[in-house]
């Protein structure tokens, strides 16, 4: 972070010091100031009120979130964030629940966030051997965003796992046509040998 850009990130909100504004329009400037020295998707100010936490502004967030209430017993992360003396960072892969999961603004944005958490969240479950909490997420996943192969994929082995040989064959089939359109040979070579597998695994059965 350089000096230059400190100042001018917080000179602006100097200024804003002396000038008549909404309280929400203020928290929403510093938020954004705050997102030009951290870059991240987005950002949420929220006043703790009991045991809700109550958001006062948000920036790159839907403006419906200025309109929930978030319990914290009920979300993870809030519990760690209001625990923490310090900054706290969340790795991506993190099995806990996002609450601000589906709000990013922006459609494409939105989609990402849905797509990437469930498939984190459905390795974590699969690697668990929760077949039936990872099949959940990763459905969910490919619900979101039906080209991604490397879900169809972990899909069809949490079928698998939990029994059910054909979910399995259909997610893998489904995942060979995804990886096929968009050129993910390594995927579309996994899920071709586990097909072939299945059906030996079948002829032998009979």
């Amino acid at each position: 972070m350089t000096a230059k850009l400190l100042l001018t990130t917080l000179l602006p909100l100097v200024s804003d010091l002396s000038r008549e504004l909404p309280e929400r329009e203020r928290y929403r400037r510093l938020l954004e100031a705050m997102r030009a020295l951290l870059p991240c998707d987005a950002a949420a100010l929220l006043r703790l009120d009991g045991e809700w936490l109550v958001p006062l502004a948000v920036d790159g967030l839907s403006p419906d979130t200025l309109g929930r209430r978030f319990k914290v017993s009920e979300h993870p992360r809030f519990q760690i964030l209001l625990g923490s003396h310090g900054p706290t960072r969340f790795d991506s892969g993190s099995d806990l629940p996002d609450p601000y999961d589906g709000l990013v603004d922006g459609l494409t944005e939105h989609l990402e966030v849905n797509s990437l958490l469930r498939f984190g969240l459905g390795k974590g479950y699969l690697d668990l051997g929760e077949n039936a909490k990872a099949a959940e997420h990763l459905q969910r996943c490919v619900g979101f965003d039906p080209k991604y192969s490397a879900a169809w994929k972990l899909l069809g082995k949490a079928h698998q796992a939990a029994g059910d040989n054909a979910a399995a064959k259909e997610a893998w089939e489904q995942g060979l046509e995804a990886a096929r359109a968009h050129g993910d040979k390594q995927a579309e070579k996994e899920m071709t040998v586990f097909l072939k597998k299945l059906e030996k695994a079948a002829l032998k059965d009979q």
